[in-house]
């Protein structure tokens, strides 16, 4: 079980993990039904966590101190790295559909279901070897979250506004800053599950 997986299993969000994290800094510990939020080592700059679940070790993360410090200012910071941490071997293998709270940058194979919330104006683009596209993002949510999907020329079409829709095999990247599902054409699939009413 790996870290924002935690937050959707047991329905607290990042903000909350983030209490526990400043709880377990003044204290050395702080519990959430099973899980254990425990301070495994502290420097003058950095403080390593171990979070705990069932008594077996299921992640563990350094933050630097300067963050924990001032953690209202620097909430949004401290969430990007627990929730944004290079995705371990196991969150690569999994099988079943992802909730968008759990994606990160660099997973790849990604299923899911979501909700179009918001859908940009399409615009020209030219890739790295001069060839004319068509793009547009659209925001996607599943309840858990929300983030935008990038389409590319035909798949602009497929969807609109208020369509649920499933996808597959896609992955997240990053562009300044925002993590972002893209959904290859040749490799990924989008398909309308329910049209818009």
């Amino acid at each position: 079980m790996y870290l924002s997986k935690i937050t959707v299993k047991y329905g607290f969000t990042p903000e909350k993990l983030i209490d526990y994290l400043i709880k377990a800094k003044k204290t050395g510990s702080a519990s959430y039904k099973r899980l254990e939020f425990k301070v495994r080592e502290k420097t003058e700059d950095f403080t390593t966590y171990t979070v705990i679940y069932n008594k077996n070790i299921v992640s563990q993360f350094r933050l630097e101190n300067k963050l924990m410090d001032y953690p209202e200012s620097s909430k949004h910071k401290i969430q990007e790295l627990v929730l944004r941490m290079p995705p371990s071997r196991r969150e690569m293998r999994k099988n079943s559909p992802y909730k968008i709270a759990e994606l990160r940058k660099g997973l790849k194979a990604i299923n899911l279901k979501a909700k179009v919330i918001e859908k940009s104006p399409t615009k020209e683009v030219f890739s790295r070897n001069g060839r004319k596209l068509k793009l547009s993002n659209v925001k996607i949510s599943d309840g858990s979250g929300n983030i935008k999907l990038t389409l590319w020329n035909e798949q602009i079409e497929l969807v609109s506004e208020g369509d649920t829709v499933k996808i597959r095999n896609a992955n997240v990247k990053t562009f300044r800053g925002e993590k972002l599902l893209n959904v290859s054409s040749r490799s990924g699939k989008i398909d309308v599950i329910k049209k818009q009413n």
